[in-house]
């Protein structure tokens, strides 16, 4: 269930996807319904706070890219990860 507050519907990440709205938020980041502005396929996107006290998203990024195609994952492409500016 999508979450209503500090939505950032419409808000553009890395100039590649532009949020849709919010499917859920925990400990170690926010993840949204997303629209890739290259070809509007629908993505997830993994939104961190750039003052996190443990950041993660560097980290799951690389682990993404490492297990890609194998046994029981399913097709998953990190198309930027970077710090907001």
């Amino acid at each position: 269930m999508a979450s209503s507050s500090g939505s950032k519907a419409g808000f553009i990440v890395g100039r590649k996807c532009k949020l849709v709205w919010d499917i859920c938020s925990g400990s170690f980041g926010d993840i949204y319904l997303a629209t890739s502005i290259t070809n509007g396929e629908e993505v997830a996107v993994k939104l961190e706070s750039h003052n996190a006290r443990h950041p993660q998203l560097l980290y799951e990024s690389r682990l993404y890219k490492i297990l890609q195609g194998g046994v029981g994952i399913r097709h998953i492409t990190v198309v930027w990860s970077g710090k907001r500016l």
